[in-house]
């Protein structure tokens, strides 16, 4: 009997299949390693994404904010006291520490009021007392609205006179002396900590459950950076399951970025440094970079902002400057620190030189593939020496937040109604929290109150109005009901990119309607006359004003931003488009605090009492006439476009697309003399973006040369085919080689 091995001549082998195959799957593997990040990353692009997915629908969210955020205040205070003011050595709070603070309420005498407590985290490697915490606890004045220091039982916080038995308030401008030094010692649960680091959020959970016994804790809160979610602190899981600060239902951050290493954060300096030299990057570009990759040196950086603005203490003075900072960007993301922004920073140096920044108008708009928003606005030019760089950063401000409350509210709340006799019809609610409400129904006031005024008949156009006065006939009247809508916005599309060439409005009028008839008991028939005469002299003079007025400038800009919007809904593709309708503007409430109950009741003061009340005496033979004559909303839920061709838009502005690609680096002017500044938006998309927009408008024959992203839907769908082409020629290659093999092998035998 012969021994020997078993020949298969099907060339299978026995321990698990074809050795091409077995080759096959090893480069399956190797393909699908490399491919499965891909898949990955789109689920939690960008930072409103992950602040989206740690919502907790009972009622906790951890959510991204600006440093516009009206906590962000007590942040800055602590950090000028301890941080700047504070020498070195003693016990100083140095960037790379996290500072947080929330409110609550304490009682003082009896009554119950709120307390702002901000401190730091401490134990490991911080402070010369790594066992201590210094504890800032504020006040706010309810008269003045402007903070004071206060002790642990809520009474201003005191400090001894140099060389004198007296004490004085403690001024938070020139003193460092803190509201209370707390032992963390003293908590046993922290005491246990203190080897590693104690975080601010086991800070203040201790602070305000133990020493001030707030029994009703803390509901909201603001750190530099997120809290953490890993570790012996693990704070955002604790946050999450209410084991600390158990109360909270929103606690907000300002980056999600940690820290760098010192040598890793002077080497990134260095070359970003290097790069403002060589002209690559602008001051405040490599400024954002840093920021974007070192969370110490973006408190380094938010320190400064809010000191470059005067060091406000209440949040309506820091935000117009931090949102025009922010412009078209989510809260939690870098500013860009382009050519705006760079321009409005308010910086020595930053200001071009010849730009009247309160006529900033947007007039472009387009969207990358990785997400970010790209717009430039336009300005007029002047030769004035104030280039009115406040009004800028409050009119880039107000057409940002505009934007966004645009594409998050439905636009069927897109109106506002002054009518006497509708009080509970004035304004959607949630509309009403942002300035587009406020700028819409005081628009609405202002041009009503504006065609009143233009029927005095001491006025040239009230005396066409009003007629003639005759004795031997009944005075005529009038009642008339004005309204602001859109015409047809002209823009023109190019390479995902919208210009809006022109974006007019109209005012509408027609006789007011009282259960169905005409008039009212004050005026029971309506003059024909009148309301002709009002069609054709007064209204054109109100609409010329809306559209070209100062008085109406707000009302323009938000509307810009309307257009811009409306474009970016009916792409119905995007990074924002979770966004649309989904009814949240909370982070766009307005700068300027408001009441819509207020305008109404100015409208009702202006409708009952009216704007003018003039007394005309006209002689008729053997007697004297006296008459009396007395006087007395805006709708943007649609936008009509007018779109123009390549060859219109070339023939009407014909350098206006080279002036916008232009603005991308530097502020650029067009023959008309209109200035641009163009920007980026670093917009953390919520979702991938499909589609092919241009990041920077091209030149109309050209062709994208914008490589698409390794993480983008149509860049995987590449390296997918591609991948699997080149699978198949291996595998073809292999499978020839095994037959060429096999052939050579029979031969032999």
């Amino acid at each position: 009997m012969m021994v020997g091995k078993a020949q298969n001549p099907s060339g299978t082998d026995r321990r698990g299949g074809h050795p091409i195959g077995r080759r096959v799957a090893s480069l399956l593997v190797a393909l699908l390693a490399l491919l499965l990040p891909t898949l990955s990353v789109p689920a939690a692009t960008g930072q409103f994404a992950s602040a989206r997915a740690y919502a907790d629908p009972g009622g906790y969210q951890l959510e991204p904010a600006g440093e516009d955020d009206p906590l962000n205040v007590f942040i800055q205070l602590y950090r000028q006291r301890h941080t700047y003011l504070r020498p070195s050595g003693m016990e100083r709070v140095g960037p790379e520490r996290n500072v947080a603070v929330v409110p609550t309420t304490i009682t003082v005498d009896g009554e119950k009021v709120t307390v702002y407590v901000t401190t730091a985290n401490g134990g490991g490697p911080y402070g010369s007392s790594p066992t201590r915490v210094l504890v800032d606890i504020y006040r706010v004045d309810p008269k003045t609205g402007e903070p004071y220091l206060v002790d642990r039982n809520g009474n201003r916080l005191m400090e001894p006179v140099p060389n004198s038995t007296k004490t004085r308030p403690v001024d938070w401008k020139t003193s460092y002396t803190p509201s209370d030094t707390y032992d963390l010692t003293s908590d046993p649960v922290l005491k246990g900590r203190i080897r590693q680091t104690v975080h601010t959020e086991w800070v203040l959970d201790s602070y305000v459950g133990k020493v001030l016994k707030a029994t009703d804790g803390a509901t909201e809160g603001l750190s530099e950076r997120i809290p953490c979610n890993s570790g012996g602190n693990a704070c955002r899981t604790n946050l999450e399951q209410g084991k600390i600060l158990p109360k909270m239902r929103s606690f907000r951050y300002l980056t999600s970025r940690t820290n760098l290493s010192r040598p890793k954060r002077a080497e990134l300096k260095k070359s970003l440094d290097q790069e403002v030299k060589a002209g690559a990057k602008t001051k405040d570009q490599a400024q954002a970079e840093l920021e974007s990759q070192d969370a110490a040196s973006y408190v380094e950086g938010a320190h400064q902002r809010w000191s470059t603005v005067g060091q406000p203490t209440e949040a309506p003075t820091l935000t117009p400057a931090t949102r025009a900072r922010n412009a078209f960007t989510l809260p939690g993301d870098s500013p860009s620190g382009g050519t705006l922004t760079n321009a409005l920073s308010n910086e020595p140096g930053s200001d071009p030189g010849g730009i009247d920044f309160s006529s900033l108008q947007l007039r472009y708009l387009s969207e990358d593939k990785t997400g970010q928003l790209h717009y430039a606005f336009s300005a007029a030019s002047t030769t004035g020496a104030d280039h009115r760089i406040t009004e800028g950063q409050l009119a880039a401000a107000q057409m940002s937040d505009a934007f966004f409350v645009w594409l998050s509210l439905p636009p069927s709340t897109f109106w506002v109604n002054l009518n006497p006799r509708e009080p509970d019809r004035i304004i959607d609610p949630k509309l009403a929290t942002t300035d587009v409400g406020r700028i819409l129904l005081t628009a609405d006031l202002r041009m009503k109150k504006l065609a009143a005024q233009l029927t005095n008949p001491n006025t040239s156009t009230g005396k066409q109005f009003w007629g003639t006065p005759s004795p031997s006939s009944a005075q005529e009247c009038a009642i008339t009901r004005q309204w602001i809508v859109p015409k047809p916005a002209v823009v023109y599309e190019q390479d995902g990119g919208l210009y809006i060439v022109d974006a007019p409005l109209e005012v509408k009028s027609e006789g007011e309607l009282f259960d169905g008839t005409k008039g009212d008991p004050t005026c029971p028939t309506p003059s024909r006359r009148m309301e002709s005469v009002f069609d054709k002299v007064i209204l054109p003079k109100v609409e010329d004003a809306v559209n070209h007025s100062p008085d109406f400038a707000e009302l323009r800009r938000v509307y810009l931003a309307r257009v811009a919007a409306e474009w970016y809904r009916q792409r119905h593709t995007g990074s924002l488009t979770s966004m649309i309708d989904n009814g949240d503007v909370s982070r766009w409430q307005a700068i300027q605090g408001w009441s819509s109950r207020s305008v109404f009741d100015e409208y009702v003061k202006s409708y009952t009492q009216g704007e003018y009340h003039v007394q005309k005496q006209l002689d008729s033979g053997n007697i004297r006439y006296t008459f009396t004559y007395t006087d007395g909303g805006v709708d943007f839920g649609s936008v009509p476009f007018s779109k123009l061709t390549q060859a219109a838009f070339q023939a009407q502005h014909p350098d206006q697309a080279a002036a916008v690609r232009q603005s991308f680096r530097k502020a650029a002017s067009d023959q008309h003399g209109t200035v641009w500044l163009g920007d980026t938006g670093s917009v953390a998309a919520p979702a991938v973006v499909h589609g092919d927009p241009q990041a920077i408008p091209a030149d109309t024959d050209a062709s994208s040369t914008d490589a698409t992203p390794w993480f983008s839907l149509r860049g995987w769908l590449g390296w997918t085919l591609g991948a699997l082409a080149l699978l198949v020629v291996v595998i073809g290659v292999m499978t020839a080689a095994a037959r060429r093999r096999r052939q050579a092998a029979a031969q032999a035998h």
